[in-house]
């Protein structure tokens, strides 16, 4: 299978090279790395990638196996017959051959086991060095257990993945137990373990908790609270599936009710359903006005997202003391929850602001600035729906100025003003939003700057990209380049596969951009995508207002044809 880079950070990615050169050493010593083609370097096995973690002695995975006293000689001197195998070394360095490599099933089989064991992290999860390693010893063959044998523990290198995610887990104290007669109070070191079995008919007791009326009084909270949550979920949903019709916004709050129901395993239902006591509940006969009407869409996603977000804390507090290891998967989960929410919340708005904006054009200074203003009003003649100043060669000062001339022509109009590249110039241009491309300042970075209202756009070059750009709360994504451009050079092309992918999953305001004309419009459009970024396409045409307006034709026309 082969490796996708966007999975593994810097440190990993130089790791894997290393295990990649001795693979090839410890499948034919005699042969040269340099003298293999791509196709025919073998897929990296568990020892090798073992072997390349050692060559990166900054890294995390180094320090835990040289704290258990493990280098390389002694792993080859138990696992390899060549006892002096020494690394090949490229005759030219070749930083991009990472690429090509492929994985043995087994060290796939490590990854996944790493993933699925990391469910409730922040997805799309990246792997570091502590992550390879973590998943070598989540396997189940001879080379794990070696380890194992050597001193490594399983819990050490987790500890290291946790906190590598943003997560403590040390167990924190908990003092709300005091209160409880006969009982003593519990301290961080003997809360360490789930009270519950494997085994749903195990005993659930615990020496220090032997107030049984206390556990089903909790295990009681914690099934109302699931219930809220899995509620919740459906809710939100329905939302991504039917109001937004988002379908990747609908899988990873899919994922996200399999992780949360995961998570509730550790809960014997027979043992919640015995606690559950609805018909006494007095919280079922209390409720507000508030809570019988809703006054719009909006309103009821906020509603459920913080419904889901309150239930799932309130399960992680409790788990505290009857399911410790299961509070930092409940807590990855509700931070999981805030990402959703704002993504939901920002592409219903952008699909409102953005609904009759399909025509695009990207507007640079002009050898004059009365060329400048004669463009300008030619586009918005046409009409055009949006106007992106992109200059690139002036100083700061000079392209606020036209920016501030670009302002003062489209007040009239219902045009957009959108900024490339500077947030900053945005703001005092009073423009009607900014945007960013991969290289330049983050989604996060520009909101800073521009403020809520403002809208923020994102190029993206991938389906990876595009979902990223998704949760990171962009109002529109730039998806290309599609054709190659006279006005920006490439050099590779996403395609039309690309729009076709982007049109599938993401709801999202999408812009198809890279050497669009009138002549390869309908391919465009068959993409399932109806709005397009211009340049070129316009203002090396012949007639540049009659090329805007016919643009303008055919992209409402295909509006219409698709409602």
């Amino acid at each position: 299978m082969h490796t996708r880079s966007e999975r593994f950070t810097a440190g990993a990615k130089r790791a894997i090279q290393e295990a990649a050169r001795w693979q090839r050493a410890l499948d034919n010593p005699k042969t040269t790395f340099d003298e293999m083609a791509y196709e025919d370097r073998p897929p990296i096995s568990l020892l090798a990638m073992l072997l390349g973690l050692f060559d990166q002695p900054e890294c995390k995975a180094a320090r835990l196996l040289s704290e258990a006293k493990i280098d390389q000689s002694c792993i080859l001197d138990t696992w390899s017959s060549h006892k002096d195998l020494e690394k090949p070394t490229f005759a030219v360095e070749q930083p991009k051959a990472f690429f090509h490599w492929e994985f043995t099933t087994e060290v796939e089989d490590a990854l996944q086991r790493v993933e699925s064991h990391l469910w409730a992290m922040p997805q799309p999860l990246e792997l570091a060095t502590e992550h390879l390693l973590f998943g070598l010893l989540l396997t189940e063959g001879k080379l794990s257990q070696w380890l194992l044998e050597q001193g490594l523990s399983r819990e050490s290198v987790e500890a290291e993945v946790q906190q590598t995610q943003g997560y403590d887990p040390t167990p924190i104290d908990i003092d709300w137990l005091e209160d409880v007669p006969s009982q003593e109070k519990i301290s961080s070191s003997s809360v360490v373990k789930s009270t519950f079995e494997e085994s749903p008919t195990a005993s659930v007791s615990n020496q220090s908790l032997e107030d049984e009326t206390k556990r089903g009084q909790v295990l009681r909270l914690i099934d109302a609270a699931a219930n809220r949550a899995r509620e919740a979920l459906r809710v939100l949903e329905d939302f991504a599936r039917f109001v937004l019709d988002d379908a990747f916004l609908c899988g990873e709050l899919k994922q996200a009710r399999h992780g949360f129901e995961t998570a509730m395993k550790v809960f014997p239902m027979g043992e919640r359903l015995r606690a559950r006591e609805t018909e006494a509940d007095v919280g079922t006969r209390i409720s507000t006005r508030q809570e019988q009407s809703r006054a719009g869409l909006a309103e009821i996603l906020h509603a459920n997202a913080n419904r889901f977000a309150e239930a799932v804390r309130s399960s992680e507090e409790y788990s505290k003391w009857l399911a410790p290891e299961v509070a930092p998967q409940l807590e990855a989960l509700r931070y999981r929850m805030y990402t959703l929410h704002r993504a939901m919340l920002t592409g219903q708005d952008a699909q409102s602001r953005l609904r009759e904006v399909q025509l695009y054009v990207l507007l640079d200074a002009g050898p004059s600035e009365e060329v400048f203003v004669e463009r300008v009003k030619m586009l918005l003649a046409a009409p055009v729906d949006a106007i992106q100043l992109r200059i690139k060669n002036l100083p700061d000062g000079e392209v606020l100025q036209r920016a501030r001339l670009l302002r003062r022509l489209m007040n009239s109009s219902k045009a957009l003003f959108i900024m490339n590249d500077r947030p900053d110039l945005a703001v005092l241009a009073e423009a009607d939003g900014v945007h960013v491309g991969q290289e330049e300042l983050s989604v996060k970075d520009a909101r800073t700057i521009v403020g809520p209202r403002r809208l923020v756009g994102l190029s993206t070059h991938s389906i990876e990209q595009a979902r990223q750009g998704v949760l990171a709360g962009a109002d529109y994504l730039g998806v290309g380049p599609t054709f190659p451009s006279e006005t920006k050079q490439f050099s590779e092309f996403a395609g039309l596969s690309f729009l076709k992918e982007v049109a599938a999953e993401i709801a999202l305001p999408a812009f198809a951009i890279g050497g669009i004309t009138l002549e390869n419009l309908p391919q465009v459009l068959q993409t399932g995508l109806q709005r397009v970024a211009v340049s070129g396409g316009i203002h090396r045409t012949d007639n540049p207002l009659a090329t805007a307006e016919a643009f303008h034709r055919r992209l409402r026309a295909s509006r219409t044809s698709s409602s």
